[in-house]
Parts: C-alpha cells; sequence; structure tokens
C-alpha cells in the first residue's frame, strides 16, 4: 500500500471512552475544514484506510457513512469516495453547528439526522459537535464558534454556570442559537427554547394510572426544585391522595463520573421499603427502572403484578428490561424539524421573538410495567 501522510496522521485513542468511528470521522472532518482534504479530492477506501489505521472497515465504514449523510463526502459505486465539491468552498452557503453533550450521544444523533435534512432543503449545511463535560468551563463558546465559521447554533445546555454564561455572551454578542432539550434557563435567555412538554408529560403519566385504578402512586424526582415535582404535588391535591412520602428526589450535582456511581439501588430499596402501600412509581430517570424492578423482587413484588412502573422518558434499554418498561417518547423527528425551523427562521432574520419556547408533546409506549392494581386489603390503602 502506497504511502498518503494526509491519512497516516490521523491519531486515534484506543483508550478513550468516544467510539472510535466517531474520533475518526472528527479527524476527517477537520481536514476538511482546514483544507487538508481539498473539493473533488478522493478519500481512501474502506480496506486501505482499516489496513492503515488498525481498525476494522465497520468502524472506517460508520465514519465514513456520517460524513456522507452530512454532505462532506460523495460515495459512488465504483469510483470511490471523494470530497464534496461544495465542501470548504467559499460558496456562500451558511453552516449551522448542532452541540450536545457526548453522554447523550444515542438519542441527539437522532436528533440530529432530522435537524440535517431540514436544513439541507434551505441550502444550510449542519455541523454537529459533540462536547464533554468540562467543555463550557474550559472553552470560549464564543471563539470557538467563529473558528468553525458558523453562522448560527443549536445548542443543547448544560446545567452548569458556565454553560449559563457562555450563552449570555452569544447573546450580547447578537449570535443567533436556539437552546435545545434542556430547559434550564427559561426565562433566564432569549434564545428560542425547543424542548419535551414535561408537565403535559407527567400529567398524562399520572392520569393514565389513574384510569387504570390506581390511587397511590410515587414519582421519583431527577433533581430537586423542578416543576415537575410541584405538578406532582398539585396532581395528588386534586386527587386527594398527597403524601408528601410518595415524592423522592433524587439531586445529584457532582461530577458526571460520580452521577455513574450513584446509588440508585439503594434509592429504589429505601423507597420501596418505606412505601409498601405504593400500586404504582413515576420514574424521570429512566435508567433507575431495572433498579426498582430487581428491589421489588427482593421484597416480594412483581412488576407489574404487584407494583406497575411507568418511566416519563425513553430509552433503549427499557426494552431489554423484564419486564420490558412503558414510557413516554418524543419524537426524534419532530423534536429534530422543530429546532431545525427555530434557526432557520432566525438565519432569514424575521421576527425573532424573544424567549419563546416550542414545547413539544409525548406519547405513549405501552410496553409490560404497568397493569391495574390487585384489590388490597383496607389496612394497606392508608395515605
Amino acid at each position: 500500500m502506497s504511502r498518503n501522510p494526509v491519512f497516516e496522521s490521523i491519531q486515534l485513542e484506543r483508550g478513550s471512552p468516544v467510539p472510535l468511528y466517531h474520533q475518526l470521522q472528527t479527524a476527517l472532518e477537520e481536514m476538511l475544514e482546514d483544507g487538508r482534504l481539498r473539493p473533488g479530492q478522493r478519500v481512501l477506501g474502506d480496506v486501505e484506510l482499516s489496513e492503515m489505521l488498525g481498525v476494522n472497515r465497520w468502524t472506517v465504514r460508520k465514519a465514513l457513512r456520517g460524513l456522507v449523510d452530512k454532505g462532506l463526502l460523495t460515495r459512488t459505486r465504483r469510483a470511490g469516495t471523494f470530497v464534496t465539491q461544495r465542501a470548504g468552498a467559499n460558496d456562500g452557503l451558511q453552516t449551522v453547528g448542532f452541540f450536545y453533550f457526548r453522554e447523550a450521544e444515542e438519542v441527539m444523533l437522532q436528533k440530529a439526522h432530522f435537524i440535517q435534512m431540514r436544513c439541507e432543503m434551505e441550502s444550510v449545511d449542519l455541523k454537529i459537535v459533540a462536547y464533554q463535560e468540562e467543555f463550557f468551563s474550559q472553552t470560549d463558546l464564543y471563539e470557538d464558534i467563529h473558528r468553525r465559521r458558523l453562522q448560527g447554533a443549536l445548542i443543547v445546555p448544560l446545567r452548569t454556570e458556565a454553560c449559563r454564561k457562555s450563552l449570555l455572551q452569544l447573546e450580547r454578542r447578537g449570535f443567533p442559537y436556539v437552546q435545545c432539550g434542556n430547559p434550564y434557563y427559561r426565562g433566564q435567555l432569549k434564545a428560542p427554547l425547543v424542548c419535551g412538554d414535561d408537565l403535559g408529560c407527567l400529567g398524562d403519566t399520572y392520569q393514565y394510572l389513574r384510569a387504570l385504578g390506581h390511587e397511590r402512586i410515587g414519582f421519583i424526582s431527577k433533581r430537586a426544585e423542578r416543576e415537575t415535582e410541584n405538578e406532582y404535588l398539585r396532581l395528588c391535591r386534586e386527587a386527594g391522595r398527597a403524601n408528601p412520602k410518595w415524592l423522592e428526589r433524587v439531586q445529584f450535582l457532582q461530577s458526571l463520573q460520580q452521577w455513574k456511581s450513584f446509588p440508585m439501588a439503594r434509592v429504589a430499596r429505601g423507597y420501596l421499603h418505606d412505601n409498601p402501600e405504593l400500586t404504582a412509581v413515576i420514574l424521570e430517570q429512566p435508567q433507575a427502572a431495572r433498579d426498582f424492578i430487581v428491589q421489588a423482587e427482593a421484597l416480594g413484588r412483581r412488576v407489574p403484578e404487584d407494583l406497575s412502573l411507568i418511566s416519563t422518558a425513553d430509552w433503549s434499554g427499557l426494552e431489554m428490561t423484564h419486564p420490558r418498561i412503558t414510557a413516554m417518547h418524543l419524537s426524534e423527528r419532530e423534536f429534530g424539524e422543530t429546532a431545525a425551523e427555530a434557526i432557520l427562521s432566525l438565519l432569514k432574520e424575521r421576527a425573532r421573538p424573544e424567549g419563546q419556547v416550542h414545547q413539544l408533546a409525548f406519547r405513549m409506549v405501552e410496553r409490560d410495567s404497568v397493569a391495574p392494581p390487585k384489590a388490597v386489603s383496607p389496612s394497606s390503602t392508608a395515605t
């Protein structure tokens, strides 16, 4: 195989939590950006790149496919893979960035797909940027956006002071951006916000359980002082079933690494032990579902026969539990298209609504974890 210094310069970190295909895709995209790969230039094929970099062909194919999907590369069956003629060219095309927290990559890349499709209809390029937890504290967001030559941005924020200050800086400089997903700064920032209707989602979930006959319904909240907690308490009072013990606040504001080792099984065990009268539990953290199933079984309670579980957020892992967990799902297509419309509107300099919120409805995905409550003795119904 002949040497190719351009591609031989690619360095992949095998011990990194970032998948190899994503590292390769990012490296190639940087080459396109800084001109090391020029419009019309041929890119090495699957076999050549896999041998040169010491990775399998599937890794290379996935990386190249991601760049093809973004319109940066063009693949033909016989000729091979080439840099798209417009890639890197000063042809007046606008480019927007989609900044998301890498830990949420599985869901965010699905949303990015629909954002990209809508942007392409308006001849706007989308550049996808996955950031780490320390990104906003270690990076000048405005300078980073300027370096990437972006005309707009869609940003999934973190609940940190560094992130809030970074977004405020964008607003002071008049840079058009849209907040996506996390409504942490609703009312504090002027940028449009695209998010799920969390309160409506909780209300629909609670009423769904009530319609099945559940009256003693618990709620596990992700953080203290959230609007969803107040909404849950309101729903309980309205139903005449208010009990502060049934609300569990899982507040954890430390690092992501510490959060990964958070003892959710211990929370589930204590919560279910202290509230044996509950017939249903609503989870705001879908990853906690498995721990609740295990701990319920340890206490002699089966899901859903003795305890119904339902999550207000969907996750692929909920299909792998036994039983599978019913959840509320937010359409990736609707989210992506709504977010794209919001940033395209700003780029076209239409009316710029201050603090406009686009709330999207959830739909229920019924699986196996919810059933009508079993008949209970009068002594176990006291609140």
